[in-house]
């Protein structure tokens, strides 16, 4: 027969072997675990928000740094198209004083001949007629002028290059009026006055500009015969006339005045080229 099943004795848990569990620790154990935790969570939550303001931070950086390059590569082309008309302005300003000295020129040896022919007459009298006639120049900068009204100026980066710029502005800005009132007092108040309004010469001016060709057409045409249709007064002025001296010395005036609008025109032209090519060298970067 078989022996009857013996359940095995069930042994008594040790109460050591309990796991731990919140509720079991002690009070002052469980407040020391959550506030490690806390900790932990705490420093990791202040890592990622670090972390996404920072990124943040980077990426702006870098799309305002690209906004700012392209600003200052578009001024920076729009300074260099403004350098080269005002380049050209001053090209035609030298070209036109140029021809306005030798004007002078030919006048001054005409009037100190002792006989002129009918030819040379004319000659001198188209001459004296042209330095009658001024032309003014301006700066052309509406591209630097943007600049400075926004303050953008910051956004050339190149320090040598902002500075260069600020100087010939401002330099050219004084020597242009300098130009323009020169030519105002020396060309309008003094050589014209005793010239043209004291009768010496008529202006006849065959000017290209079609408003100004029919005007003077019209009061050509309205003033036909005796004075206007003779000869430039001048001309019938005995060689010893104190006049021919006074003309002679108000002539070599305006021939002075020519002269130092061709040498400033070709100096501001070669500063503004220079300058023009370092903007060049810039844009090229």
């Amino acid at each position: 027969m078989s022996e009857p099943h013996k359940s095995l004795p069930v042994s008594e848990p040790d109460p050591d072997d309990t796991p731990l569990t919140p509720a079991s620790l002690p009070v002052r154990l469980l407040k020391h675990w959550d506030w490690q935790a806390k900790l932990r969570w705490f420093a990791a939550e202040i890592l990622i928000v670090v972390a996404g303001v920072l990124i943040a931070l980077a990426i702006n950086a870098w799309w305002q740094g690209r906004q700012d390059a392209a600003s200052e590569a578009t001024y920076l082309a729009l300074i260099h198209r403004d350098l080269g008309q005002m380049a050209n302005n001053l090209e035609e300003l030298s070209i036109y004083e140029d021809k306005e000295f030798q004007d002078g020129i030919t006048a001054y040896r005409v009037l100190s001949m002792a006989a002129p022919s009918e030819v040379e007459q004319e000659a001198a009298s188209k001459g004296l007629e042209s330095l009658l006639e001024r032309r003014t120049i301006h700066v052309t900068q509406p591209a630097y002028e943007d600049l400075i009204n926004t303050g953008n100026l910051r956004l050339i980066r190149n320090q040598t290059l902002r500075d260069q710029l600020v100087s010939f502005y401002e330099e050219a800005e004084r020597v242009v009026d300098i130009h323009n009132k020169n030519n105002a007092v020396f060309v309008d108040a003094l050589y014209a006055h005793e010239v043209l309004r004291a009768g010496l010469l008529y202006f006849d001016s065959q000017s290209g500009v079609t408003r100004l060709a029919r005007s003077d057409s019209l009061l050509r045409t309205q003033t036909r015969g005796g004075y206007v249709d003779g000869p430039d007064p001048i001309w019938s002025l005995p060689p010893d006339a104190p006049v021919w001296n006074t003309v002679r010395a108000i002539l070599l005036q305006r021939m002075r005045v020519a002269a130092y609008a061709r040498e400033f025109a070709q100096q501001q032209l070669e500063d503004t080229r220079d300058l023009q090519r370092l903007v060049e060298t810039e844009l090229n970067r």
